[in-house]
């Protein structure tokens, strides 16, 4: 009897997850669909079930980092009401507990070079800094 050994499947945010860190510890030369695939034990012909190619997969990460390091917070039920002064107590604990700010210095290296790169960050700056802003306003600050 043999055994057949299957080869990990490998989810889109995973992908796009790796995809950060590389690009954190390497920049965006290590970014590369065969080094990824290696890095997960898998041919490289396995990106192709999420993204159309190495640009679709950058996009994609530059999407991601927007949503799980920014939209996580900003769109959070739970900091939408209450008090505005624990609200931004408990958006500093997050942005600690959880590292939501570790890619920011590779995304802004980034963007440096890249256009794409450039307006994903100008986004999600702004959409920081009016989220903040409303808090302090909610407060009283003007």
């Amino acid at each position: 009897m043999s055994k057949t050994l299957t080869k990990p499947r490998v989810s889109r945010d995973q992908w796009l997850a790796r995809a950060l860190q590389v690009l954190e510890t390497e920049g965006l030369q290590g970014v590369r669909v065969d080094r990824l695939a290696r890095d997960f034990g898998i041919s490289r012909a396995g990106i192709y079930w999420h993204f159309r190619g190495r640009q679709d997969l950058l996009q994609a990460m530059l999407d991601f980092w927007a949503e799980e390091f920014t939209v996580v917070i900003t769109a959070d039920p739970e900091l939408q009401q209450g008090d505005p002064g624990k609200r931004l107590e408990r958006i500093a604990e997050l942005i600690l507990e959880r590292n939501l700010a570790r890619y920011d210095l590779a995304i802004l290296d980034l963007s440096a070079h890249d256009k794409s790169a450039a307006r994903v960050l100008r986004k999600v700056y702004r959409m920081r800094l009016e989220f903040i802003r409303s808090l302090f306003q909610a407060a009283g600050f003007r």
